[in-house]
C-alpha cells in the first residue's frame, strides 16, 4: 500500500488494519519499460479486523472485506483494478 493511502486510512481512523515496512524491488521488465521511474514508498497492510466490528477484515473465504466508510476512502485512490462485490 502506498504511503499516501496509509496516511489517508490513519487520518480517517479506520480500524482493523496495521502497517509495517515492506521490501519492494523492480523486475527486469519494469526496469526495461520504465528505467527512470521512481516508486512511491510502500507499506505492508496487515489486516487484523473482525466482521461487523472493524473497517478492514478477512472473510471466511479469505477475501479482503472493507466497510462502506473504508470503501468511500479507497475510491479517492487508484483502485481501478480492484474487484468489489457486496457481502
Amino acid at each position: 500500500m502506498t504511503e499516501q493511502l496509509r496516511k489517508g486510512i490513519e487520518s480517517e481512523g479506520l480500524t482493523g488494519i496495521n502497517f509495517d515496512e515492506v521490501l519492494v524491488s523492480k523486475s527486469e521488465n519494469f526496469l526495461d519499460l520504465y528505467p527512470n521511474r521512481e516508486l512511491p514508498n510502500f507499506f505492508w497492510a496487515k489486516i487484523s479486523g473482525e466482521l461487523n466490528k472493524d473497517d478492514f477484515f478477512i472473510t471466511e473465504k479469505n477475501g479482503l472485506a472493507v466497510s462502506e466508510r473504508a470503501y468511500l476512502l479507497l475510491q479517492k485512490y487508484n483502485i481501478d483494478n480492484a474487484d468489489f462485490e457486496d457481502l
